[in-house]
């Protein structure tokens, strides 16, 4: 169970890979946007973003979409508990430590102290505002 039930905002790249890798109903029962707009009290639109447009350009038609973070643990949790297999191709972690990109493009995972180091091919960061995912894949933000 999440410590918080946060909205996530997937853009058409991560809905993308939920597609491909099965996760395509938990997908198209999410909450589609097409654009965000941003206005101040007085109704004045201040920015906001063309979504449909950066699924046609960027992301093969896929959506961008919003769905409750739980919704997607839940479903990742079923996936790995549908098997018998002691390999289970999906596992839920937190602690995530560091992460180094390795020559054949998958990552290594560095979690708690108890726990080596892992080769992953997919890591879903679903750890919302100021995410260490974000943090160690990308960097530090900056202003």
């Amino acid at each position: 169970k999440p410590d918080r039930d946060e909205p996530l905002l997937l853009l058409p790249n991560a809905t993308k890979i939920l597609t491909a890798l099965g996760f395509a109903p938990l997908v198209g029962r999410s909450q589609s946007l097409d654009r965000w707009t941003i206005v101040n009290p007085q109704g004045q639109i201040l920015g906001g973003v063309d979504f449909s447009r950066l699924s046609e350009e960027h992301g093969g038609g896929h959506p961008t979409v919003m769905m409750r973070s739980s919704d997607l643990l839940v479903a990742l949790l079923k996936a790995g508990s549908g098997t018998k297999d002691p390999l289970c191709p999906v596992r839920m972690v937190t602690g995530l430590r560091s992460l180094e990109q390795q020559p054949d493009a998958s990552l290594l995972a560095s979690f708690t102290a108890k726990m080596p180091a892992a080769s992953i091919d997919l890591l879903v960061g679903a750890d919302g505002v100021g995410s260490k995912t974000r943090e160690l894949r990308c960097g530090p933000p900056t202003s």
